[in-house]
């Protein structure tokens, strides 16, 4: 629920049904008040968005590194995310374990107890990130939209890419509505800047739309490699769609 007060626009947690038009009486208790600190999870949570980076993820790899490279070889070949043919099944695997609220599912037994030994500390803080990440991977904000924060592996360093879906009631071709998902994949890039692919799923899962975007127009060549990629995911599983490119828009 969204209400109307002296400080502005408040939305409240809460199950309970509040009609439009009701009073509302709230009281602040300062007992009850906490003020997060610099270092606390939510802080951390605000600057990772911020800054598209994650420090705990990163400092817990190099510490495993350190002591065990092979564990760190396999936690980044087979867990993170990357430009390889295992780019989708690590990401759902990622997502999968942030619905869970497991990190230690995702990061595996041997990774976890090795820096459990080494910064016990800095594993808390990492658990506290991923509780973190997967409440707003999972709970729904005022615009049903809902933000993940997934690690990416570019060959060299970690980055972040960001990932929107919300559901949505779309009409048919038939006239009548259906349910369908919209994603939107944004990633900032060294050479081509700022890119998102926006996707909509519909009519059951056999249709996807997708739209590219870009701070600038992409060459010609590369518009013609993405569309070739398109077209062979869309045959290789049966679904239709079409693919555009915007540029020089707004995001």
């Amino acid at each position: 629920p969204i209400l109307n007060t002296p400080l502005g626009m408040m939305a409240i947690d809460t199950r309970v049904p509040l009609p439009p038009g009701q009073n509302l009486r709230l009281e602040i208790l300062p007992n009850q008040i906490q003020i997060p600190s610099a270092t606390s999870a939510e802080a951390r949570f605000e600057a990772m968005f911020l800054s598209r980076e994650w420090p705990n993820l990163a400092n817990a790899i190099r510490e495993i590194g350190r002591a065990a490279p092979a564990v760190t070889q396999k936690l980044v070949s087979s867990k993170l995310p990357q430009p390889n043919t295992q780019l989708t099944s690590n990401t759902l695997f990622f997502l999968n374990a942030l619905k869970g609220g497991d990190m230690r599912s995702w990061m595996g037994n041997a990774a976890t107890s090795l820096l459990d030994q080494l910064n016990p500390d800095l594993l808390g803080q990492l658990d506290e990130d991923f509780v973190q990440l997967g409440r707003a991977a999972t709970e729904p904000q005022a615009n049903d939209w809902r933000t993940t924060l997934v690690p990416f592996f570019n060959g060299m360093g970690l980055e972040q890419f960001q990932m929107h879906t919300q559901g949505q009631l779309l009409e048919g071709e038939d006239g009548n509505r259906e349910e369908g998902s919209r994603f939107i994949i944004d990633i900032s890039l060294s050479r081509l800047g700022r890119l998102q692919l926006d996707g909509l799923v519909r009519a059951k899962g056999k249709r996807l739309d997708l739209i590219v975007r870009s701070d600038g127009p992409l060459p010609r060549k590369m518009r013609s490699d993405i569309t070739k990629i398109y077209i062979d995911f869309t045959e290789a599983v049966a679904v239709t769609g079409q693919i555009s490119f915007q540029a020089d828009q707004k995001f």
